[in-house]
Order: structure tokens, then C-alpha cells, then sequence
């Protein structure tokens, strides 16, 4: 396809799934229960931000695997059921931390911080991931308590 001026016109697929991915949101009413950043690169979605609600999680990581080119979702959600700026704050360095470590797939851990207290749940693949898992989240300052959920898993 090309302009009148004779250069080619590129269609950005990428920007296309973005939207597609909001207006899917918007349409199920999650774009108010959540704080959400969409990136997509080549059909990978990158989803970080942070939610009130664990099925609001769920929710969005499943319609944006519905949408149409989307090949890999990277889902980097927090649940932070208090609006708390500390909560979030939290959150987002514990899922931040996780992402950085080699052992970890963060995308197999849920985040949950309430008042200063963490949940962690999900599945790992060693004791020791799970160990740093836990080991990560204590050492965030202002946390309280780390209750952890970890499966390991083979």
C-alpha cells in the first residue's frame, strides 16, 4: 500500500493489538479497576500495572489472549486491593525483583500486598527458587509479613 506521495504506508500492527486490547477493557468496564501499561513488540504483550482484585488479573491476561495477533502474553500484575501508594509502591518493586532474577518465572508468581503484608502465590521449579521468591519480597523496605503459597513444581 503507498500514499499519494509515493512512499509506503506501514501499518502498525503492534499499536493495533494495543488498542484492541484497551478498547476490550473498556468494553468489560476492567479500565476502572485497574491501572494497567500494555506494551506489544512483534505479538508479545507485556502486561505491568497493578489491580484491586486477583479475578481482575485473570480477566485481563484473558482477553488480551483473545485478541487477534497476540502470540505471548507476559503478564507482570500486581494485585494491590488497596488503593495505598505504599501497597503499590511494594508491589511493583517485588514483581520488579522477581522479573530481574534467573531462576524465577515471574509471570508463574502472584503478587499480593495488603496494608504492608505480601502474598505470594504461584509455582516454581526449585526450593531454592522458591526460597529467593520469599527472599526477595522480605527484603523490600516498609514489608510487614510475607505469607507465601508457593508450589515447586518439576
Amino acid at each position: 500500500m503507498s500514499n499519494e506521495d509515493g512512499g509506503e504506508i506501514i501499518y502498525n500492527k503492534d499499536e493495533q493489538i494495543k488498542q484492541d486490547i484497551l478498547k476490550a477493557l473498556f468494553l468489560h468496564k476492567l479500565d476502572k479497576k485497574s491501572k494497567i501499561d500494555i506494551e506489544v513488540e512483534k505479538g508479545w504483550v507485556s502486561l505491568d500495572g497493578h489491580v484491586i482484585e486477583p479475578w481482575v488479573k485473570e480477566r485481563i491476561e484473558f482477553l488480551a489472549n483473545n485478541i487477534l495477533g497476540v502470540s505471548v502474553i507476559i503478564n507482570k500484575i500486581a494485585v494491590v486491593p488497596s488503593d495505598k501508594k505504599e501497597d503499590i509502591q511494594i508491589a511493583r518493586q517485588i514483581i520488579d525483583d522477581l522479573d530481574k532474577n534467573e531462576i524465577i518465572n515471574v509471570e508463574k508468581i502472584s503478587v499480593r500486598v495488603n496494608r504492608n503484608m505480601v502474598e505470594l502465590n504461584g509455582n516454581v521449579t526449585s526450593w531454592k527458587a522458591r526460597d529467593e521468591a520469599v527472599r526477595i519480597a522480605e527484603s523490600i523496605n516498609k514489608v510487614i509479613n510475607v505469607k507465601e503459597e508457593i508450589k515447586v513444581t518439576a
